[in-house]
């Protein structure tokens, strides 16, 4: 069974799911409420921004991109804009998801530590950064066919496959934290989250190392360490990573100069900009912007 929900206007309660497979599509201008479900979740929004607050990290969700919530969770959202912020609320039920995961297992190589995970009580809060080509896709057919049971069923179940998948990811950086016990491994893992979460977002903006390691309460030291071995790659790294791919979305756009550009994303200067762009994607800034 699926459940269809629309939601306009200025909507603004507690919600709280079923814990069977339901999609909720809201277009409001305004929110300030409680989101609750016992299975897990994923939240697109397809115009605009929303801000989820989670366990005391904040959230911010673009248009194109999504979070992953586990189930149980207490979610509060957060919004107000002049135009009307879309988004979709997809809950899916714990027999689809151990049905996915299941495929997987099955079809894929997986070491016996990826083997044993209860995948709907080792899940964790997940933010989208990039595109996602696959979730994309599968959101724009459910808004197409919000009338069709037998197709959102369909689709249903590729979404479920690509979340197991993210997941299953996200515990493969887990097991990457070396010579500690399970239960530190995953306290290390949130704080690393949380110093992840900041960083995404707050990197248009002047921050350090000190910052960075003060949000997560963690030494500098442990921060690069544990940020490297789960990301493979330093939280400087990573943070110019953001900011380089938002210099090319700003350079497409066409709206502004290099040297706006590079000043908005705190660079010291063109040169500067321009030198780690080159190396980042193997291309000039001055050359995408032809």
């Amino acid at each position: 069974m699926i459940e269809t929900i629309k939601l306009f206007d200025n909507f603004s309660e507690t919600f709280k799911g079923s814990g069977n497979n339901s999609i909720v599509y809201s277009s409001l201008t305004h929110f300030d409420g409680r989101l609750q479900a016992d299975s897990l979740s994923l939240k697109y929004t397809i115009s605009g921004y929303e801000k989820y607050y989670i366990n005391n990290n904040q959230y911010k969700v673009e248009s194109g991109k999504f979070i992953i919530t586990p189930p149980d969770l207490t979610i509060d959202a957060k919004f107000s804009n002049p135009t009307p912020v879309e988004s979709l609320c997809i809950q899916l039920s714990n027999d689809l998801i151990n049905a996915a995961f299941n495929d997987l297992i099955f079809s894929n190589d997986l070491s016996e530590n990826m083997r044993a995970i209860n995948l709907v009580h080792d899940l964790n809060v997940y933010q989208s950064i990039e595109a996602n080509t696959t979730v994309q896709s599968t959101v724009n057919s459910i808004i197409q066919h919000f009338n069709s049971p037998e197709i959102i069923a369909e689709k249903l179940q590729l979404l479920a496959k690509e979340v197991c998948n993210i997941q299953l990811q996200l515990n493969t950086k887990l097991v990457r934290i070396e010579r500690i016990k399970k239960s530190t491994k995953s306290e290390i893992f949130h704080r690393i989250e949380k110093a992840k979460n900041f960083i995404d977002l707050n990197f248009k903006d002047e921050i350090n190392l000190d910052l960075i390691a003060e949000n997560s309460a963690l030494t500098k030291f442990d921060l690069i360490r544990y940020f490297k071995q789960i990301y493979l790659q330093t939280p400087y790294q990573y943070l110019m990573h953001l900011r380089l791919l938002r210099a090319k979305e700003l350079i497409f756009e066409n709206k502004y100069t290099l040297e706006t550009i590079a000043l908005k994303l705190n660079f010291a200067d063109l040169p500067s900009f321009s030198k780690a762009f080159k190396n980042h994607f193997g291309i000039s800034p001055s050359k995408v912007a032809r």
